[in-house]
């Protein structure tokens, strides 16, 4: 009775689909880190584009306030801002383009995640309700003075 109570097939079969679905959490989780370390990096593109921004009008300011201005420097110097201000826009568009993928891959990948929770609570169960019939049958062995 203890033995068919055993359920080992089952037990096993729960196994093996959480082993799956770790395999598949561990490729949604790297997923997930590439989308994030994308995002970074966008964030670390548009904070440096926004200090040069900062850094080139504050040459601006500079050079308009010297007593004698070069014409040449303060076209080229204004040239620089708008094209760093474009680049800066783009950045920005490019900012929101990643925290977007983020977002749906952090979506897609919720299912997959809790998934890998529901197989592994699943295993857990069917682990216990298989190890309480081993139990049984050990505690048995032994109170007739024989090991498993």
């Amino acid at each position: 009775r203890l033995m068919s109570a055993a359920n080992y097939p089952r037990t096993k079969l729960l196994f093996d689909e959480y082993k799956r679905a770790l395999e598949e959490r561990e490729k949604a989780e790297a997923t997930i880190r590439r989308s994030q370390a994308n995002l970074t990096r966008e964030n670390e593109r548009v904070a440096r584009l926004s200090r040069s921004l900062e850094s080139l009008r504050s040459q601006l300011a500079l050079l308009r306030g010297l007593a004698t201005v070069d014409l040449n420097q303060l076209l080229f110097l204004q040239e620089q801002i708008r094209s760093t201000a474009a680049a800066l826009a783009a950045a920005e568009a490019q900012e929101a383009k990643a925290a977007a993928a983020l977002d749906r891959t952090q979506g897609s990948a919720e299912a997959t995640l809790r998934r890998a929770d529901e197989a592994r609570d699943a295993y857990v169960a069917a682990l216990t309700a298989y190890e309480k019939p081993l139990a049984e049958i050990r505690a048995l062995a032994m109170s007739v003075g024989s090991a498993l």
